[in-house]
């Protein structure tokens, strides 16, 4: 099966369901949309890499051997989506040991950087938890977030100002 036809061929949710569907039914194709995710071939990647985000929500554990290949395709170029939907994965999984400090540096320059709304929220998400497992990290996170909502949206701010409260609560 050519997965990569089918994702140049039509951007929608009827599509990213269609090709979904057929992954479901042959999980054997996991790595071939991988594949596809790692060519960072726009639009192409994009859209396979949304298939991939939904795939994980009912299948985390048949996603989690190619956590480190997602890492490894971070990029702070792109489309925003590329990088919406590989954060939001990463948000659901645990960040193997190898890859914490790429991840986290990462997150810290999408947080503070002149991102989109959606990739700021899953990398606070993530910068989170790495301060719940090393609470020394809150102050430097809370700077962080504090500048990186400075001139976000009403929703970005709000939910900087959850994780904020959040991570004051946390013990050091």
């Amino acid at each position: 099966m050519q997965l990569k036809k089918l994702f140049a061929d039509e951007t929608s949710r009827a599509n990213t369901d269609f090709v979904l569907d057929i992954i479901l039914q042959k999980h054997e194709l996991l790595s071939q949309l991988i594949d596809i995710i790692s060519q960072k071939e726009e639009p192409v990647s994009r859209r396979a890499i949304w298939v991939l985000d939904i795939y994980d929500e009912t299948h985390p554990e048949l996603v989690e051997p190619f956590i480190g290949t997602i890492i490894e395709n971070l990029s702070t170029e792109g489309h925003d989506a590329y990088k919406r939907h590989s954060l939001r994965i990463l948000a659901r999984h645990t960040i193997p040991e190898l890859y914490e400090v790429k991840v986290f540096d990462y997150c810290l320059k999408i947080v503070s950087g002149n991102e989109a709304t959606a990739p700021k929220v899953h990398a606070m998400n993530i910068l989170y938890r790495f301060a719940e497992r090393e609470p020394g990290l809150k102050h430097e996170l809370a700077a962080t977030i504090e500048i990186g909502i400075q001139e976000g949206s009403v929703g970005l701010k709000n939910i900087g100002q959850k994780t904020l409260k959040k991570l004051n609560k946390l013990h050091t």
